[in-house]
C-alpha cells in the first residue's frame, strides 16, 4: 500500500493529467452502467469486494470459534468502533450545519473507517513492544468500523428500484449458493459473492458490501480458515495496493489551502484525529463499564495512542468520498489530501503515544 501511495503521489506531481486518465479514464465505457467503466471503478466496485469477503470471514471466524465468541470480550472493541465512528460523523455534521457547508454534512461517513493493513503494518513498527491483546483490539475494531462504514453507504446512494427484478434474482442465486456452500459445495460462495454482488449493485448499495455479507454467512468448518488466508494475501498484494494507486493521486497545483478546500482539509483532518481518539477512548470505558471487563494493557496513554493510530486509513473513506462527489472533482482531491495528512499525523502521534505506554507500563506494574 505505501509503494501504492507513492508511486501515486510521484506520478500525478510529475503529470497529474496522464495519471487522471490512466486511473479514471472511460476505459470500458460500456460497462458505464455497473460502473466498471475505468481502473477506479473496477478496483472500487468489483476488486473491493475481495476485500470486503476477507474481513467477513475474518470477523466470521472470530465470533464463532476465536477470541470473540462472548459479548465480553467483544464489548471493547465494539464499543470503540462505534465511538469512533459517532465522534468522527457527528462533528462533521455539526461543523457542516454551523459553516453552511453541504460537502461537510452530506460526508458524515468519510472520516469513520480505520484502514486495518496501513493500521496494523504501523503497530507492527513496535515488535514485541505490543501486546496480543491489544493487536486483537485494534483488529476487531477496524473491522467492525470499515464494515459499519460500509453500511454505512447504503444510506448515501439511493435504491435504483427500477432494476428490482435482476436484483430479486440475483439475490436469489446468492442466497442458493450460500446455503450449498453451508452444506459443502466447495464452488458456491463465488456463486453467492457473485449474486450478490449483482444485487446490491442493481439496487444502488454499494457492491463491496456483497463481500463482507456472503463472508460473515461463511460456515463453521475449516474451509473458510484457508479461503480468508487466501483472501488476505490477495487483499494485500493486489487489491489494497491498486485502490491505492488509483485512488490517491492528487492535483498539486489546486490550492488545498483557497477558501472553503483549506476549510474543508483542516475540519476533516481535526474530525479524523481528535474525534476518533476521544470516540474509541469513551467507547471503551463504556464497555469497561457495561461488561465490567476490560484489556489490563488498554488504558493511559496506550489507550490514546491506538484512538490516534486507528486514525490511519484512507481506502474505505475513498469509497465513501466517491459517493458524495466525482473523483475528478477539486472536491475528492481536497478530501484525499485530508486523509493522507490525517493518516500521516495520526500514526506518527499513535506510535510515540503507544511506544511511551508499552514502556512505562513495566515499571509501573512493578511499582
Amino acid at each position: 500500500m505505501l509503494l501504492g501511495l507513492v508511486l501515486a503521489l510521484s506520478w500525478s506531481l510529475v503529470s497529474y493529467h496522464s495519471y487522471s486518465q490512466l486511473t479514471r479514464g472511460g476505459v470500458f465505457p460500456g460497462l458505464l452502467s455497473w460502473g466498471l467503466n475505468s481502473l477506479h471503478g473496477i478496483n472500487q466496485n468489483l476488486l473491493l469486494t475481495i476485500f470486503f469477503f476477507g474481513i467477513g470471514l475474518e470477523l466470521s471466524l472470530e465470533v464463532r470459534s476465536g477470541k470473540l465468541t462472548c459479548w465480553n470480550t467483544l464489548a471493547s472493541p465494539l464499543l470503540g468502533a462505534a465511538g469512533g465512528m459517532l465522534f468522527t460523523a457527528l462533528p462533521l455534521v455539526l461543523v457542516g450545519l454551523a459553516t453552511h457547508n453541504s460537502l461537510l454534512v452530506h460526508g458524515w461517513g468519510i472520516p469513520m473507517a480505520t484502514d486495518i493493513a496501513l493500521t496494523l503494518g504501523a503497530l507492527s513498527l513496535l515488535g514485541s513492544r505490543v501486546p496480543s491483546s491489544i493487536r486483537l483490539f485494534v483488529l476487531t475494531l477496524a473491522i467492525l468500523d470499515d464494515v459499519g462504514s460500509v453500511v454505512a453507504l447504503a444510506f448515501v446512494k439511493p435504491l435504483a428500484y427500477q432494476h428490482w427484478l435482476v436484483a430479486l434474482l440475483a439475490a436469489t442465486v446468492s442466497i442458493v449458493s450460500v446455503k450449498l456452500w453451508q452444506n459443502g459445495v466447495k464452488v458456491a460462495p463465488w456463486f453467492g459473492l457473485a449474486g450478490a454482488w449483482i444485487a446490491f449493485q442493481r439496487l444502488g448499495i454499494e457492491p463491496a458490501l456483497a463481500g463482507a455479507v456472503i463472508g460473515v454467512l461463511a460456515p463453521a468448518s475449516h474451509a473458510p480458515v484457508q479461503l480468508e488466508r487466501k483472501m488476505s494475501i490477495l487483499s494485500s498484494y493486489v487489491v489494497l495496493p491498486l485502490f491505492t494507486f488509483v485512488a490517491t493521486g492528487i492535483s498539486w497545483r489546486t490550492d488545498l489551502l483557497h477558501a472553503n478546500e483549506g476549510k474543508v482539509l483542516l475540519t476533516i483532518v481535526l474530525v479524523r484525529l481528535l474525534g476518533k481518539s476521544l470516540g474509541i477512548a469513551i467507547g471503551v470505558k463504556v464497555s469497561e463499564f457495561v461488561s465490567g471487563v476490560h484489556v489490563p494493557e488498554l488504558h493511559g496513554w496506550v489507550l490514546i495512542g491506538v484512538g490516534f493510530l486507528c486514525a490511519v486509513g484512507f481506502t474505505v473513506p475513498l469509497v465513501f468520498t466517491s459517493a458524495v462527489v466525482a473523483i475528478a472533482s477539486p472536491a475528492y482531491n481536497t478530501i484525499t489530501a485530508s486523509l493522507l495528512i490525517a493518516s500521516i499525523v495520526g500514526g506518527v502521534v499513535g506510535l510515540l503515544f503507544l511506544r511511551w505506554g508499552l514502556t512505562r507500563r513495566p515499571a509501573q506494574l512493578g511499582s
